[in-house]
Formats: structure tokens, sequence, C-alpha cells
């Protein structure tokens, strides 16, 4: 019974980070080049830990939860963690969009 639970969750798992890495990566592309012709060449490492904090962090944890909920929809804390990722992932996105300059 496991076993079939974690082989689902699995399959899943990997369809969904793929989804949503193939959602992200223009929208990260493109707020990268706009970062780096907006401000100073100081930055640099700012934008280069802020693209893999958002690919490993958020795409994980949100395709991990999106991935569990699928697999198992009958348990009410998934979505109480999909909906917090959910919220991560706008307020990341906000501040992507109006930055924090260093």
């Amino acid at each position: 019974k496991y076993l079939n639970f974690f082989s689902n969750l699995y399959k899943k798992w990997m369809s969904n980070i793929l989804d949503i890495v193939t959602q992200n990566v223009m929208f990260d592309l493109s707020m990268v080049i706009f970062h780096a012709v907006a401000s100073s060449l100081q930055t640099y490492w700012f934008l280069a830990f802020d693209a893999c904090y958002h690919f490993f962090l958020v795409t994980i944890l949100i395709g991990t939860s999106r991935s569990i909920k699928e697999t198992d929809p009958l348990h009410p804390s998934y979505s109480y963690y999909f909906f917090l990722f959910g919220v991560l992932e706008n307020q990341h996105n906000f501040l992507k969009l109006y930055p924090i300059v260093p």
C-alpha cells in the first residue's frame, strides 16, 4: 500500500516539478535581465542567490505539496501547506517586481 502511494507520489512529483519549472523559467529570465539592466553590477550576487532560491526552494516545496495533495486529497493539512507555499510564491514574485536593491 505504501509502496504504491510513494510510486504514485513520485510520478506526480516529477510532472509537477517540470510543470512549475517551465512556467517560471521565462519569468525568472526576464526578471533577472531586468534587474541586471536596472541596477549596478553590485547586485549580481544577489540575483544569483535569488534565482537559486526561487528554483530550489519554492519550486520543490510547491511541487511536493501539490503532489501530496493530488496523491492523497483527503488529508486536510496538505491543502494548508499548499496555500502557505502559494502565498510564499506570490510574496517572492512581488519582491522581484518591487526589489529592495542592496
